[in-house]
């Protein structure tokens, strides 16, 4: 009698201690669930800011707002005291982002630095709207490079992925004409920057010096596209195919004469 009555008092303390335990483990638990979800007042972009654009235009324009966000999710170095209105955006800054310390400045914005890497040159290239791929083509983005001389109806690939470090302003000081009759018609042009080698740079630079030799277009780069390097291609059906030597050999002949022009 007296074992089964100091069996049923041990397995009672036994269910209260496991009792207690579950107890403390889910208030643990709910506190760690807890720590990092308490507001914390950020300032985020509602709409891209441009590099040089004022602080108090960015208010004015609604750009910059203040909004909270969960503490955990908030990065280091997040702006809590926005400043004056008299700072100045250091870089592009995109839509949705929250502010991190230096994204504006009291200093003025100076020129745009590039990072170059080792063993390679910075050199830019003016091109239209549609050689350029429109604007979607941005710095960190990789290209191919093709080269379509005037007239010929071929192009081929003169370089097969490089790196591109800036876009410069965009003029539309060109003017084109389509046809004999058509009046003359602004183009909107823009200065690409890439990063080459100067095996690549002599490449870039020879097709660019003269425009009535022919035409660069860049092909925006997807990260497991690859281009075949030096690529002819020609425009022409295939019952016409046995005309491209013709083609090389007409155009061999006009590009000797603006070398020797």
């Amino acid at each position: 009698m007296n074992r089964r009555i100091l069996a049923l008092v041990l397995a009672g303390v036994c269910a209260l201690a496991a009792g207690v335990a579950v107890v403390m483990y889910v208030g643990r638990a709910d506190d760690r669930a807890v720590v990092g979800q308490e507001p914390v007042k950020v300032w985020v972009t509602t709409k891209a800011i441009s590099r040089g654009t004022s602080l108090a235009d960015a208010r004015k324009d609604g750009a910059v707002v203040e909004d909270v966000a969960p503490a955990r999710a908030v990065p280091a170095g997040a702006v809590r005291d926005l400043g004056g209105d008299g700072l100045i955006a250091t870089s592009e800054i995109a839509a949705g982002e929250i502010l991190l310390s230096g994204r504006f400045s009291a200093e003025k914005a100076g020129p745009e630095t590039l990072s170059i890497p080792s063993g390679h040159l910075a050199v830019s290239a003016e091109l239209t709207d549609p050689q350029r791929v429109a604007s979607f083509v941005r710095p960190g983005d990789d290209v191919a490079v093709f080269f379509a001389p005037k007239g010929g109806g071929v192009a081929y690939v003169l370089l097969p992925r490089v790196l591109v470090l800036g876009t410069g302003m965009t003029s539309t000081d060109g003017t084109v004409k389509t046809d004999k009759r058509s009046e003359d018609k602004e183009v909107s042009t823009q200065v690409m920057t890439l990063s080459l080698t100067p095996d690549q740079s002599v490449k870039l630079v020879a097709a660019a010096a003269d425009n009535e030799a022919g035409n660069l277009y860049f092909g925006l780069l997807a990260a497991r596209t690859t281009v075949p390097d030096d690529t002819l291609g020609s425009a022409l059906p295939k019952q016409f195919q046995s005309l491209l030597p013709q083609m090389l050999d007409r155009l061999e002949g006009l590009l000797s004469e603006q070398v020797s022009a």
